[in-house]
């Protein structure tokens, strides 16, 4: 994963310049994908793909925005490392 999250950083930041990235309460990142990345979601398993609208946690973890806020209905962590996320 540390490759592809080293890409979606970069798309993110590349994003922001371009305003498809809106912050939501918590640290939680929200954006658009501006390219295939050759990994999956964690929660529901699909390949991230350009166009998705991606969630980056402030450990770093990135997943399918609907799919992690789906998560925290469940759990306030983050899927991956458990990591406490206030939203």
């Amino acid at each position: 994963m540390g490759s592809c999250l080293s890409q979606c950083i970069i798309h993110y930041r590349n994003s922001q310049k371009e305003t498809h990235a809106t912050a939501t309460s918590g640290g939680v990142h929200d954006y658009i994908l501006q390219t295939d990345l050759d990994t999956e979601c964690a929660i529901c398993l699909e390949t991230l793909k350009m166009g998705h609208w991606m969630s980056l946690l402030p450990c770093g973890h990135i997943f399918h925005t609907q799919c992690v806020f789906a998560w925290f209905n469940q759990k306030k962590v983050c899927p991956y490392c458990e990591t406490p996320v206030e939203i």
